[in-house]
């Protein structure tokens, strides 16, 4: 049997099969009442003959003719459905009547038989009531059966319809579809179809845009991939597939490469053996790696790629990029890191790194290392007359000349501008170590030309020999550092091994900055001294020179004559600066409510002046203690300025920009151009005390006063005349209008308390 697939032909099969049921069910019940019916009939007739059976035998027996009529008579009144009443019997037959029908019963007896002949008047009154009760029902329920089928059947050929349209809709241009029927169902269904659609119709304008956009990006991403020198790639672990996706690389052929073995003939050896143990680990463990790997192009060209790959459904996908420049720039990085960019000597992490390991390699083979430290001697002469470029193109010639005289086992690296150390391994003793530097002193005979100029570079060499003179790499550097100066100060072009004597400066100088550091942690052993001021014109203390003491513990109190040296060398200088600095902004806070006009001045030395935060500390310090910063007198010296005019100028704009003074220290005792000099912002000229103290007996330190005081006057800046002595030089440089004065003759440096109460107590007639 055929499946219905349509429910419309469902319904109308249903419709039928109802209606036959029903007539079915009708035509059996009927059958099953007329039956039933029939029965009951013959046994009530039965009942009936069986009780009057004996009396009509005995009538019939003795020939009671006219009585057995009536009695045959009254039981056919009685009943409704007898009509006629036949006793037969063996020698006759006794008949009530002539009415005869199929409708009979047979009762036996002893004699013959009693027919009884009936109508079936039960079940045709019955039919009578029950046809026309059935034909009511039946035109009652059979409309309404069939106007509810009718009506499911519409709406459901409506549905059809609605599906027949649904199913020719082009959703890429149709929104809506109009409805078919108002029915309320229907109308839902078309509303939430058409909701549906406009969905759909929006998801597939947006899929469509997106579709577009992938294919913009793919195109981007292929076009990316080839200008970064990018490819991406995929190996199935399974089939043991290779393939490359991505356009070709103007550096490579990717189109040559099919197979994994295609793309690892390009690697080195060691790189391809690698590549394939990643891959094979990342196939068995299911994980990512990444490594970097050379890759030879056809043409034998060298590159550097970082390829990466990532496990995923049985395949592991991956990328490879071109590092080649990151790595190149990596190896220079590297190779700056640890050589001087200049000569491409090593520098001096190189250095220290080189020497621990000759160190151990000495200790464990009892050898000797001697430590050379070479100094080029007046460098800064051919820098300010030639150039740096030219001053560069020297250093250069010179690391080269010392590479061609030293063996293959001896070590030279810069560490600064015209400094190299050289490391002697395996020395023998003294005499070889002065073999060798006759050789570098040879080496230097035959002059340089500099821009046409020949130049007879020569060095001030020290050395110190491990384990002679110490088994601590620092230590030995030291010791070859301070030999130098030694040969230095004693006349350049020499050489001198470290001593005894030396070594005790070398320990005088490790004991004082150790102790100069505890005194920076401490802080109450570093105190500031004030020397007084004088306003010659007004006859009052301007202000106060801030100068830094040391309370040292054992030794007492110390001018910085005594340490500042030591705390310049070992770099110590700019905490002590910033020391300073902060108790002079301390200061000038307390000031402010008692001495509102005093002027505090601050030595700034050059390693702080050339700070990258000096202006920013200043910009801090001011916030934090906002002081009046006119009342703070920054002081550099006279060489400071002069040594980068451009970078000077612009940070003394800065400074006097935040509201500080500014002052030039020591003037006149350096080199400086007056043309350079009228292009500082600074407000005070400080005349040094080598031109003040002897302005009784020589002309000379007058004359170039006077001239100092006249330069000052026509740039429209302050003069501050330092160590005035007696009041013989005040005279003087009061008839030279210097505007300040400083000195022993008003008073020493001075401790805080003791400087405000002079300031309290001063009167300017107990000096004239």
């Amino acid at each position: 049997m055929k499946k219905i697939k349509s429910l419309i032909s469902f319904i109308d099969i249903t419709f039928v099969v109802l209606i036959s049921g029903f007539l079915l069910y009708i035509f059996v019940d009927i059958f099953n009442i007329s039956k039933t019916l029939k029965e009951m009939q013959k046994d009530k007739i039965a009942l009936a003959i069986k009780n009057e059976k004996e009396t009509l035998t005995t009538l019939l027996k003795y020939n009671f003719t006219d009585e057995l009529k009536n009695e045959i008579k009254k039981i056919i009144s009685h009943s409704k459905d007898i009509k006629n009443i036949e006793i037969n019997l063996s020698n006759r037959v006794f008949r009530f009547n002539s009415y005869e029908s199929e409708n009979k019963m047979s009762f036996k007896i002893k004699e013959g038989e009693i027919v009884v002949y009936y109508e079936n008047n039960l079940i045709k009154r019955f039919f009578e009531k029950y046809f026309v009760r059935f034909l009511i029902y039946f035109l009652i329920f059979f409309p309404i059966i069939f106007l509810l089928f009718w009506y499911i059947r519409t709406k459901i050929l409506k549905l059809n319809l609605l599906a027949k349209r649904l199913e020719k809709i082009n959703f890429k241009k149709i929104s809506s579809i109009e409805k078919v029927d108002a029915f309320y169902e229907i109308e839902n269904i078309t509303k939430a179809v058409n909701t549906l659609l406009k969905q759909v119709n929006l998801f597939y304008k947006n899929q469509k845009e997106f579709l577009h956009r992938i294919v913009k990006y793919k195109n981007q991403l292929e076009t990316a991939q080839s200008i970064s020198e990018m490819f991406s790639w995929d190996y199935d672990c399974k089939e043991k597939r290779f393939s490359i996706m991505g356009k070709n690389i103007k550096i490579l052929n990717l189109k040559k490469i099919k197979t994994l073995d295609d793309f690892l003939s390009h690697f080195e050896e060691e790189d391809k053996k690698a590549f394939k143990k990643k891959l094979k680990s990342a196939c068995l463990n299911n994980e990512s790696f990444e490594m970097i790997h050379t890759f030879i192009t056809d043409e034998n060209k060298k590159f550097y790629f970082k390829s990466v790959g990532k496990f995923i459904k049985g395949k592991v996908i991956g990328v490879s990029l071109n590092v080649t420049e990151e790595i190149k720039r990596q190896q220079k990085i590297e190779f700056l890191a640890y050589h001087d960019p200049l000569t491409s000597l090593p520098n001096r992490a190189y250095l220290k790194e080189e020497f621990s390991r000759l160190l151990n390699i000495a200790k464990r083979n009892n050898k000797k290392i001697a430590v050379l430290y070479l100094d080029l001697d007046n460098f800064k002469m051919v820098n300010d007359t030639l150039g740096h470029e030219n001053g560069d193109k020297l250093l250069i010639t010179i690391a080269n000349r010392l590479k061609s005289v030293l063996r293959k086992s001896d070590f030279i690296s810069r560490i600064g501008g015209d400094e190299f150390i050289i490391l002697l391994y395996g020395i023998k003793d003294k005499n070889s170590i002065k073999e060798v530097i006759n050789k570098i002193v040879n080496s230097l005979k035959e002059p340089i030309n500099i821009k046409q100029t020949p130049i007879y570079p020569t060095f001030s060499i020290g050395c110190a020999v491990y384990p002679d003179d110490s088994t601590n790499m620092d230590e030995l550097l030291k010791f070859a550092d301070i030999a130098m100066y030694e040969a230095k100060n004693k006349g350049k072009n020499s050489s001198k091994f470290i001593n005894e004597e030396l070594k005790k400066q070398v320990n005088e100088y490790y004991n004082i900055t150790n102790e100069l550091k505890s005194a920076l942690e401490k802080e109450d052993e570093l105190i500031l001294f004030f020397q007084p001021q004088i306003d010659l014109k007004h006859k009052k203390v301007r202000g106060a020179e801030a100068l830094i003491r040391w309370n040292h513990p054992k030794r007492g109190l110390l001018s910085p004559f005594h340490f500042i040296s030591y705390a310049e060398k070992s770099n110590l200088i700019t905490y002590i600066d910033r020391y300073v600095l902060k108790k002079a902004f301390e200061t000038l806070k307390k000031w402010q409510k008692y001495f509102p006009d005093l002027i505090l001045s601050i030595n700034i030395s050059p390693n702080e002046f050339r700070q990258s935060d000096f202006i920013s500390n200043l910009k801090n310090m001011l916030n934090i203690y906002k002081i009046n910063p006119n009342r703070l007198e920054l002081e550099i010296t006279e060489t400071i300025s002069m040594q980068d005019i451009a970078y000077t100028v612009n940070i003394l704009e800065e400074v006097k920009a935040l509201g500080f003074k500014i002052a030039i220290d020591d003037f006149g005792t350096g080199y400086s151009s007056l043309n350079y000099l009228k292009k500082l912002p600074f407000n005070t000229l400080k005349i040094d005390q080598t031109f003040i103290k002897d302005l009784e007996k020589d002309v000379d330190d007058l004359i170039i006063t006077e001239m100092i005081v006249q330069i000052a006057k026509v740039l429209k800046k302050e003069t501050v005349a330092e160590g005035v002595e007696n009041k013989k030089i005040l005279e003087i440089i009061k008839n030279l209008e210097v505007d300040v004065a400083q000195g022993y003759y008003f008073a020493k440096p001075m401790p805080k308390e003791s400087f405000e109460r002079f300031v309290r107590n001063f009167d300017y007639n107990k000096f004239e």
